[in-house]
């Protein structure tokens, strides 16, 4: 049975004005911040700015509301400072925009004073904008089951936020969709990496859906899972959601395969240990069942031995990806997307260019549609500094 989900969210980018030496404690402090356009950096009047004030002691959240002035400006003040103290921002712009989790240091002389940006996008509700290019799983065995740890790249081929069927201002609605095998357990923190702030996934007869605008470009969005098997014998049947470029499992022995749409792809080695891989060899289109049963080859001792083996490495994986979450990154040559930076480089802008080619020639989007945007990404391509010659 999957259980509720909730998750945390990603810290958000932020300065944080710290007013004198730390001397007696600072008991109030201030949020500012702007909230501007992502197809312009001007900053966006009339949007309603929640922040959401919790304390680790329990008890009801408080929940502050303002709109941002002529210039997108906000600003929240008077709040309590301390590390039990945890904020949350929403920002909603035809769509639900979050802002990560911020605390206010009382070790300061002065009210401690945090600035932020939000990043706004107008909206689309077309799901034809999204695609898979990459769904990459991680099999190992627990005791008594099967630990998945899946990593998808989210393409956003549109210059909008998708922001889902639903989307709208009238709450949080569901958007972004993750797909899992039928009878699935989902933890209470399925979602261990993001590329963008994500409070509240929702449970769904499919897996489970996250509930922010999903940004132009390229997201990665890392879960977990445990399946329960039958004499060493695991279903990861699934339907796909949206149409999925590349997808890759990864079974480390004792664990083999069988699927209709994934052929054997060698051997690989990550860090210290080496995976039999399997591979798709064409697109996996939105609707379409993927089949794949894992069987546990070895018995006993050795197999023991692969389970906790097995179990280590999920524990890796899942440590990895927190861990890069909360490494800082250099602010040369990014973009920002829903807030946060990421890489504006030559081989992520033609993935892109790869993928609405993929799209075009299956028929999903118009000729227009994806010479547009195919002349957009060629010119933000020529536009990146020339890699230097080789020696």
């Amino acid at each position: 049975m999957r259980q509720r989900l909730l998750s945390l969210a990603a810290p958000a980018a932020v300065t944080l004005l710290l007013l004198g030496a730390p001397a007696d404690a600072a008991e109030r402090g201030s949020i500012t911040g702007q909230v501007v356009r992502g197809d312009s950096d001007r900053g966006q009047a009339g949007v309603r700015v929640v922040l959401t004030q919790a304390s680790e002691q329990g008890g009801e959240p408080e929940v502050m509301r303002t709109t941002t002035d002529r210039q997108g400006n906000f600003r929240f003040g008077r709040l309590p400072t301390g590390d039990d103290i945890l904020y949350t921002l929403t920002t909603r712009f035809r769509g639900g925009y979050y802002g990560g989790a911020l605390r206010l240091p009382a070790d300061t002389e002065e009210p401690p004073v945090i600035e932020t940006t939000l990043r706004v996008w107008p909206p689309i509700d077309d799901p034809d904008v999204i695609v898979l290019e990459r769904d990459a799983l991680f099999l190992s065995l627990s005791e008594g089951g099967l630990d998945v740890i899946e990593s998808v790249i989210v393409v956003n081929n549109s210059n909008r936020a998708y922001i889902g069927r639903g989307g709208g201002d009238e709450g949080p609605r569901p958007t972004l969709g993750f797909s899992v095998p039928d009878g699935a357990e989902l933890p209470d923190f399925p979602l261990v990496d993001s590329s963008i702030d994500v409070p509240g996934p929702i449970d769904s007869d499919f897996g489970f859906s996250i509930t922010a605008a999903v940004p132009p470009g390229e997201n990665n969005f890392t879960y977990a899972y445990r399946i329960e098997g039958t004499a060493g014998i695991f279903d990861i049947n699934r339907a796909a959601l949206y149409p999925t470029l590349n997808t890759l499992v990864h079974a480390e022995p004792p664990l083999s395969l069988r699927s209709n749409r994934l052929d054997p792809d060698g051997r690989v080695s990550i860090g210290d240990r080496t995976y039999e891989r399997w591979a798709t060899t064409q697109t996996i289109e939105g609707g379409d069942r993927l089949q794949v049963q894992a069987t546990a080859q070895a018995s006993g001792a050795g197999l023991n031995v692969g389970i906790a083996l097995a179990a280590v490495l999920a524990a890796g994986l899942v440590g990895f990806a927190l861990v890069r979450r909360r490494t800082p990154r250099e602010p040369e040559a990014m973009t920002a997307y829903g807030g946060h930076p990421v890489p504006e480089t030559r081989e992520h802008l033609q993935s892109l260019i790869a993928a609405l080619d993929l799209r075009y020639r299956a028929g999903d989007i118009s000729e227009q549609q994806w010479a547009e945007r195919r002349a957009e990404l060629k010119e933000r391509l020529a536009n990146l500094p020339q890699p230097e010659p080789a020696p």
